[in-house]
């Protein structure tokens, strides 16, 4: 999930626990954040990338680094070749 949208749901549980909505779809739909992903989370539900971590091939520090390695081959024009994935 994205940064902001992550904020938003964040945001909508605080302010349905601070009382300012009397529910939490009504807060979900004033942060503009997807309501069902709302109540998941204010039930303890945990993101995909979190609840599935164990199931990663790569872990968390893998996988920025490969990102970082691609991202520099692509910025050098040098192409990615069987060999270099293997």
């Amino acid at each position: 999930m994205e940064d902001i949208a992550k904020r938003r749901v964040l945001q909508s549980i605080e302010a349905f626990k601070d009382g300012k909505y009397s529910s939490l779809n009504a807060a979900a739909l004033a942060f503009e954040a997807p309501p069902s992903t709302v109540r998941g989370r204010a039930a303890g539900a945990r993101p995909k990338k979190q609840a599935h971590g164990s199931k990663q091939l790569l872990s968390p520090n893998q996988e920025d680094e490969l990102v970082k390695y691609l991202l520099e081959l692509d910025l050098s024009h040098r192409a990615l070749s069987h060999a270099r994935i293997r």
